[in-house]
């Protein structure tokens, strides 16, 4: 799995309270994630995907989680970024802080 955000970098390379996006559907939509350590991510998620880690739009039906998962049963074969692009433009809160706001709204 490579991960880009102008250049292509490794798992090794996110940082905690980094923002992923993945591209699903050729780009048709994104799917966000917060970078949490260890190959973890917390994501919101349809609650049909925990057997089966494919996360699809049309299953938000069966309503949705806000949760902690393996960035790559996330990631599947969708192109992953780093997208921090407007941590310049809005100050953002502290890396240590996203991460406890994050891990505060799992299940």
């Amino acid at each position: 799995m490579a991960f880009s955000s102008q250049r292509e970098i490794t798992l090794r390379d996110l940082e905690e309270g980094d923002l992923i996006e993945f591209y699903r559907a050729m780009g048709t939509f994104s799917h966000w994630a917060v970078y949490v350590g260890n190959g973890k991510v917390i994501h919101l998620s349809p609650n049909s995907d925990v057997a089966t880690g494919k996360f699809y739009l049309a299953d938000i039906k069966s309503g949705t989680s806000v949760r902690m998962d393996n960035i790559k049963t996330v990631a599947g074969d969708s192109t992953t970024y780093r997208n921090n692009e407007f941590d310049d433009e809005f100050r953002p809160y502290n890396k240590a802080e996203i991460v406890k706001r994050a891990k505060k709204e799992t299940w």
